[in-house]
């Protein structure tokens, strides 16, 4: 008999003899403590092992375990079976039984089980509104956002290394960067988010309208809006070597010295309207040419305002792929409900649907297609297009983002005023001056002044 348990805040998993006895799992990280069975240590990397009193404890970020395909885990514990062996042959493990290698493997195996299907993402407002924002800072113009200077981005002061690109036949525009999320326990992320519909450019009009789909090659059974894959196809030279640039950054970064630091950051996509429908495009493309695997990195879809992307195959490579997808529609939103589900084309999942004030929404979670949260209107309203949880996207000057570096908002505040102050003194005194000699020179005009 044996007995592992591990804690994730308030809530435990117990498992005896293979048996889970609790799945409920709320929290991010998971500090384990092995009391018998001193060799699984040797099965897992991510378990520090104490050789003299062969016990092991570790914290690791179970959420990445989300997404992992069952037959990417059993390579990983295979790897790590021949590490054990390796292990043996250099007698730096006196000896491990069979039995014990296959509850070792056992145990690893529940844990992925756990990791898929207990830990959930839950819809965050807040984490949703600061997403409206970074897809509402993509209509700002590129050399604010490459110097994160609009007034937008200065509610996120970890953002750095932004980059920005342009495709002149389509018109289209995206950004990347990174920054921590204000998760718990907080997270580093890379942001690709991209600009919706310029109403004004026909450029972005070719690009919707052009509701024709085509295959996409790299999953079988998918296929694509052209119009969408043809702008992000422009962008992605562009944009990938900026991704690529950091995610080789966060490995070179992490020295060891940060425990929080991540070889293997979150990736956020993200954008509004047509933006929307690139940021969705973008995420299946990169992972599906291995840009970015899956099994390693978290990734996270917020999209606003999306059309339909792709048929059903395309919607559900994506839901596959990502450990938290959400698809916020708003009320009368014409564009959601394009092009026609009868078309063949498919949303991705999961929808969250807001009333007309943005009071009340509905979660539909792992649906696409769901009448509740997107039901069919005949009563379409471009403002509900324009206007997601209060912040109106296509006008960066009303986005805020919320609580993102409190501590530093009021330093801004004094920043903001020991510029002022100088300068609204200065043409205070220039002011008064001139003011002091137009009054000389009119006295002296009607002779008030003797100048001798």
């Amino acid at each position: 008999m044996w007995k592992e348990c591990w804690t994730t805040g308030a809530d435990a998993i117990s498992i005896e003899d293979g048996d889970v006895k609790d799945e409920t799992v709320h929290g991010a990280r998971a500090s384990k403590k092995v009391t018998s069975l001193s060799s699984f240590a040797a099965v897992h990397p991510l378990w520090s092992i104490n050789v003299t009193t062969m016990s092991i404890s570790c914290s690791i970020d179970i959420r990445r375990f989300q997404g992992m395909t069952y037959d990417g885990f059993l390579s990983h514990i295979f790897k790590e079976n021949e590490r054990l062996q390796e292990h043996r042959s250099r007698k730096e493990i006196d000896s491990i039984s069979t039995k014990e290698m296959q509850v070792a493997v056992l145990v690893s195996l529940c844990l992925f089980v756990l990791a898929c299907n207990g830990v959930t993402w839950k819809y965050d407002e807040d984490l949703a509104r600061r997403f409206v924002v970074y897809s509402s800072i993509a209509y700002c113009s590129d050399d604010s956002i490459k110097s994160w200077t609009c007034n937008a981005c200065y509610g996120d002061l970890y953002f750095q290394k932004s980059s920005v690109v342009f495709d002149s036949e389509t018109n289209t525009f995206g950004y990347i960067g990174t920054t921590r999320i204000e998760t718990n326990p907080p997270t580093h992320a890379i942001v690709i988010a991209f600009r919706g519909t310029n109403p004004s450019s026909l450029k972005n009009l070719e690009d919707d309208l052009n509701v024709m789909r085509e295959s996409f090659d790299s999953v079988p059974g998918a296929s694509v809006h052209i119009g969408f894959m043809k702008a992000w196809t422009n962008l992605k030279t562009q944009m990938v070597p900026e991704l690529q640039k950091l995610l080789q950054w966060y490995k070179e970064e992490n020295t060891g010295c940060d425990s929080s630091w991540p070889t293997y950051p979150h990736i956020y996509f993200t954008g509004h309207s047509l933006g929307a429908a690139l940021t969705t495009v973008a995420l299946a493309d990169l992972v599906s040419t291995n840009i970015i695997n899956s099994n390693d990195y978290p990734i996270h879809l917020y999209t606003f305002g999306s059309p339909r992307c792709g048929n059903e195959a395309f919607s559900q490579y994506i839901n596959k792929n990502t450990v938290e997808s959400w698809r916020v529609i708003h009320w009368d939103d014409p564009i959601p409900r394009v092009p026609p589900l009868l078309s063949g084309y498919h949303h991705v999942s999961s929808a969250v649907f807001y009333n007309e004030d943005n009071s009340n929404h509905i979660i539909c979670e792992g649906e696409s297609e769901s009448s509740n949260c997107n039901p069919w209107t005949i009563d379409f309203n471009i403002y509900d297009h324009r206007h997601y949880l209060g912040i109106n996207v296509i006008d960066p000057g009303s986005a805020k983002i919320p609580h993102v570096c409190p501590a530093t908002s009021g330093i801004r505040g004094r920043w903001k005023m020991w510029m002022i102050t100088p300068i609204v003194g200065g043409v205070t005194v220039i002011g008064a001056a001139i003011a002091a000699v137009v009054y000389v020179m009119r006295r002296k005009r009607k002779g008030y002044i003797n100048v001798n």
